[in-house]
Formats: C-alpha cells, sequence, structure tokens
C-alpha cells in the first residue's frame, strides 16, 4: 500500500515523476491537480453562462498521459472537484497516505516561500509536501529532459510554455519567428525560449481567473 502519492502533470516538469519512479517502488498517480484545472473550468463556465472553449483538443494531452502511465507502470485516479475536496478524498480512500511529490519551482507564483518540505497549510489534510524540483530553472527541467532524451507532451513543440488554465492559455508571442526556409512567422518549441521569465507569457485573461477564484472562495 502505497505511503507516497506523485501529484504532477503532463508538462515537463512532471520529470518530478520519472526522477521519483527510479528511486522508489510504483505507486498509484493521484491526478490531484488536474482536479483544480477542472474545478476552475467549470467555476469559468458558471460564470459566463455559457461553455469554455478549450484551447487545444482533449486527446492530446490525454494521449501523452496514456503513455506516460505505461511508461512507468502507474496507476492513475482522477478526481474531480477542487483541490482541497480531492485532497481529502484521496486520503479518505487511502489514509496511510502521510506524504505527496508536488512538481512545483519556486519561480511559480505563490511559491518562492516554499521549503523542499513542509506540512500542508492549516486548515487542509494533514499531509507533507515534497518538492523536488523547488530550485531547479525552467531551464534546468528542459536540459533534464533533452540530454536524457524523455518524451513530453508534444504541446510544448507548438509555441506552448506553460499550460494552465484550458480557456486562457495560447502560444508563446515570444516564441513566435520567422522562419526564412518556410517563409513565414512560425512557433518555436518551448526548450528555445531564452527568457525564463517570459514562461507564462502565454497566459491570458488573468482577471477572469481570478475573479473565477474569489467567486469560489465566496460563493
Amino acid at each position: 500500500m502505497p505511503l507516497l502519492h506523485y501529484c504532477c502533470r503532463v508538462w515537463p516538469r512532471a520529470v518530478a515523476l520519472q526522477r521519483c519512479c527510479h528511486t522508489l517502488p510504483t505507486q498509484n498517480l493521484k491526478s490531484i491537480d488536474e482536479a483544480l484545472v477542472k474545478g476552475k473550468l467549470l467555476q469559468t463556465e458558471a460564470i459566463l453562462k455559457q461553455a469554455t472553449t478549450l484551447y487545444k483538443p482533449d486527446e492530446v494531452m490525454l494521449q501523452f498521459i496514456a503513455t506516460t502511465l505505461q511508461r512507468y507502470s502507474v496507476k492513475l485516479q482522477r478526481y474531480n472537484g477542487p483541490l482541497k475536496l480531492a485532497v481529502e478524498q484521496a486520503l479518505a480512500e487511502q489514509p496511510q497516505v502521510r506524504a505527496m511529490f508536488l512538481g512545483c519551482r519556486r519561480t511559480d507564483p505563490g511559491c518562492a516561500e516554499l521549503t523542499p518540505m513542509m506540512p500542508c497549510d492549516n486548515g487542509w489534510p494533514v499531509l507533507m509536501r515534497i518538492f523536488p524540483l523547488l530550485d531547479w530553472s525552467y531551464h534546468d527541467v528542459w536540459n533534464y529532459l533533452r540530454s536524457r532524451q524523455l518524451p513530453y507532451c508534444s504541446l510544448y513543440d507548438q509555441g506552448y510554455t506553460s499550460l494552465g488554465e484550458r480557456s486562457s492559455t495560447r502560444m508563446n508571442p515570444s516564441l513566435l519567428a520567422y522562419d526564412e526556409q518556410l517563409g513565414k512567422l512560425i512557433y518555436r518549441p518551448a526548450y528555445e525560449l531564452k527568457d525564463d521569465k517570459l514562461e507564462r507569457a502565454n497566459r491570458e485573461d488573468t482577471q477572469l481567473v481570478n475573479r473565477t477564484r474569489q467567486h469560489h472562495q465566496n460563493p
């Protein structure tokens, strides 16, 4: 029975899963922060009173998730709803779990004060959070993936540098460049981004996301 849960996403920092799987026995992968994305999407639809268009077909991510699970022999369990409730549901099913890995980096919003190991905040389930990539940079992640020829979601070869809210993520304008051979503007792959501070330059509709979060916290 697992004592540790992996909480990773499909973007490059899911390298955390790859690193952990080489040092720990095979465990269940709890796709908890996918529940957060799903929850925010539903909240956004409630505010707009209409369906929110996805920026890319789900098949792209689903296929990458499927191949990743097969590669590492991991069982995936999905949870829908707000992140806190999803964590509580996961622990109700497996109360022996004491810690979880997350792919947060210090440059992520709200992560500057994190430490490599720290308990969840007050009001959350009692769990130790482990951040193996906390002090990795954007380029560290890409150097690790490419030097080891590890697979990653194909959206990163299409100009996406950060996959977040499905309704607000676009190709990163910093990667738009003129290709002399093709004679037109194209989006370069994510690993060619020179300034890692522009990793989230493709996120849009920030005000809508903030309103969504406020609506969820104050129904």
